[in-house]
């Protein structure tokens, strides 16, 4: 999705873990949620939408934007002209969210990928076993890039 302001062009992103955190909105907070991806989109830079960094997040291009009283959206802000709609959450459970997560865009694809980062020390195993020999065995790594398996 693409969207032009002051004269920018950005990209808008919403990822399927964000569409799945929204169903999981209370009934009674639906409406003003579902309303802030709209006005995101329209106006991602608008001087009402407050970007605060998750200071315990370890991806840095990660930012909470109050969505009502209730209900922080964890947005990533990978460069200037892109956002990514993450998650939504109550306002304590979405810096736990962030916490566990890192933005990355697949080197060969292009494609944004949300990485859980407490699956990294089995990914990583799993790379220590193909380098032993077991998996993966012959395949190098832009290939496996282009399958879209991360780097760890």
């Amino acid at each position: 999705m693409h969207c032009c302001h002051r004269g920018k062009a950005h990209e808008h992103h919403p990822s399927k873990d964000f569409l799945l955190a929204f169903s999981n909105v209370q009934k009674s907070h639906q409406k003003e949620v579902r309303e802030f991806p709209e006005k995101f989109q329209a106006h991602p830079d608008s001087e009402g939408i407050l970007y605060e960094p998750i200071q315990s997040a370890k991806d840095k291009s990660f930012f909470s934007v109050r969505t009502d009283q209730a209900y922080r959206a964890v947005v990533a802000r990978p460069d200037s002209s892109m956002f990514v709609l993450m998650w939504v959450d109550h306002h304590d459970d979405a810096y736990p969210w962030a916490e566990r997560k890192r933005l990355e865009m697949g080197p060969a694809t292009g494609a944004v990928q949300v990485l859980d980062l407490t699956a990294v020390p089995t990914v990583a195993a799993t790379a220590q076993k193909a380098e032993t020999g077991t998996l993966f065995v012959g395949v190098k790594d832009k290939h496996q890039l282009q399958l879209g398996v991360p780097n760890t």
